[in-house]
């Protein structure tokens, strides 16, 4: 009873690995990605789903839905509420910010109000749906980084992170248009000014992975 269904799970990622070596589909492989990163989150303690996020969020990928730090923190927040309800455990914990973020969320929905086509409101409940998993982000790490060890690792992790996206602005810097990771990490801006690195220096704002000078500037102040 245990050798079959290890089996068939085997044969099946045997065929699918066989298939995106001879065809590789980044849909496909994106989906498998995150069914690997389900399993990994029910496995071990939700402290390394926030590790982890913490680590990515930065690189996010398109996904046809939305991005997959907004589909990430859909599934991690889904995943620990089936654990909790299992264990009857509370999902998360109180703060002071509570029902500020309830009325913050609120006050979106109120404005749906001022929509007047389709296309304006998928896109407005894309916002909505994005400002939702930003404040769940929030209450991931008030119930799970609750002691100062896991504080402090969680702030190293935002140093790597941090220092990640710092490299991807100097390979751009030396590289405009580089091509990290083909389909995740690249470079979109070109440059215009010549080759010369004094150039690059002098005249243009780089972006890195986050493809934006002023997203570079905020992250890297904050």
């Amino acid at each position: 009873m245990r050798i079959v269904p290890v089996g068939a799970l085997i044969a099946l990622g045997s065929l699918f690995a066989a298939q995106q070596a001879t065809s590789p589909s980044h849909r496909s492989i994106k989906f498998a990605l995150m069914l690997a990163i389900a399993a990994f989150i029910f496995r071990f303690d939700m402290v390394y789903a926030i590790y982890m996020f913490v680590v990515l969020f930065p690189f996010p990928s398109g996904i046809s839905i939305a991005s997959s730090n907004i589909v990430l923190m859909t599934v991690i927040p889904m995943v620990w509420a089936v654990r909790a309800a299992s264990t009857r455990t509370r999902l998360f914990r109180a703060t002071p910010l509570d029902w500020p973020h309830v009325l913050f969320i609120m006050a979106y929905f109120v404005s749906l109000m001022n929509v007047e086509s389709h296309l304006a409101l998928v896109e407005s409940l894309q916002i909505i749906w994005r400002q939702i998993a930003c404040i769940t982000f929030f209450a991931m790490i008030v119930t799970f980084i609750n002691d100062e060890k896991r504080l402090k690792q969680v702030l190293q992790l935002m140093c790597v992170s941090v220092g990640l996206v710092m490299t991807t602005a100097i390979v751009e810097l030396a590289a405009p248009g580089a091509t990290i990771i083909p389909g995740w990490v690249g470079m979109s801006k070109q440059l215009k000014e010549g080759g010369e690195f004094t150039a690059r220096v002098e005249k243009m704002r780089v972006g890195g992975a986050l493809s934006s000078d002023a997203n570079l500037a905020d992250f890297g102040t904050q």
